[in-house]
């Protein structure tokens, strides 16, 4: 269950850093909701093998939400139905991308520019998710063109979970300065749950961010990049207790080890898996495969053929 209150960071999806390991290192650290870095919902719908990759996800990473991008109803509805069938609960959608690749693509932030098919999309997947979908957004995607106000209540009136707002414009990037008059309006105007993105990148600016503007709680992004720690701060800072001292090495060596358990936790499910492909009911002879592929650390597109090898000599 997902609680809104200042006392719940969040931290954001960042392509190419927020996965699993990133993610469990953060929650040790405070973060009480996590993002998955973005999600294709074609790349889901067409069995994409690197999409699928980016919901690896275990017992501790709870709540998660995973974040989806793409600009057609009918693909992230049928992508959401397909997560949802592996057990996700809670889903995110992406309008504030302003990367080349993703806006060329009608996703993104580009959805800001076609603000029908935003609520077409919006429309179904709420109702596909039985409103456990929020929608991460910016101002808008041109310069002084604000389309934020036009797009949020109708996304309360259509029972979305929650609002990101990033207050930056498309075009800035991470340039200039977030708005958080913006956020203020927003808490305003907005019936349900709004989360502050943009700017937070030390636990001082979260406290100023949500005295500020009175949103509901804050998503830490570029500032948890530099610093996992910065949950830790900022709960201790809202708490008025004692800031703990950081200790990188110690930082580094836990990440190290959450990566590594990850990693042998992904081979062996590989393993039971290609086992169970070629139909091999002995448990002796899969510890066995495991044992031999372990070292190897080969890709998954080998794997099957290292297994069939092991497999064939086992039986010889």
């Amino acid at each position: 269950m997902i609680v809104f209150d200042k006392y719940n960071p969040w931290l954001a999806p960042l392509a190419g850093y927020s996965d699993l390991a990133m993610r469990l290192l953060c929650r040790q650290y405070g973060a009480k909701v996590c993002v998955t870095e973005m999600v294709s919902a074609k790349g889901i719908v067409y069995g994409g093998k690197n999409t699928r990759n980016l919901l690896k996800t275990s017992p501790d990473d709870k709540p998660l939400i995973v974040q989806l991008f793409g600009s057609e109803p009918h693909f992230l509805a049928d992508a959401l139905a397909r997560i949802q069938d592996m057990g996700f609960e809670y889903f995110d959608i992406n309008m504030g991308c302003s990367v080349p690749k993703v806006v060329k693509t009608g996703a993104g932030a580009a959805m800001l520019k076609s603000i029908d098919n935003l609520f077409a999309c919006a429309e179904a997947v709420i109702k596909q998710s039985k409103q456990k979908t929020g929608f991460k957004i910016r101002l808008g995607y041109d310069m002084h063109k604000a389309v934020w106000q036009e797009i949020v209540p109708t996304l309360c009136q259509m029972d979305a979970l929650y609002i990101v707002l990033h207050p930056r414009y498309a075009r800035q990037l991470f340039t200039g300065k977030a708005d958080w008059n913006a956020l203020t309006e927003l808490k305003e105007l907005s019936t349900i749950p709004v989360i502050a993105s943009g700017d937070l990148l030390s636990s001082e600016d979260a406290l100023e961010c949500i005295a500020q503007t009175k949103v509901d709680s804050v998503m830490f992004a570029r500032g948890a990049l530099s610093n996992p720690a910065i949950f830790q701060e900022y709960l201790a800072r809202l708490n008025n207790e004692e800031v703990p001292k950081r200790d990188i090495e110690k930082e580094r060596e836990r990440q190290r080890e959450r990566e590594k358990r990850i990693e042998a936790g992904a081979d062996q499910k590989l393993v039971f898996y290609c086992a169970e492909k070629l139909e091999i009911s002995s448990v002796s002879v899969v510890v066995q495969i495991y044992q031999h592929l372990k070292p190897l650390n080969v890709q998954s597109r080998a794997v099957l053929a290292y297994v069939r090898k092991i497999h064939s000599r086992a039986k010889a």
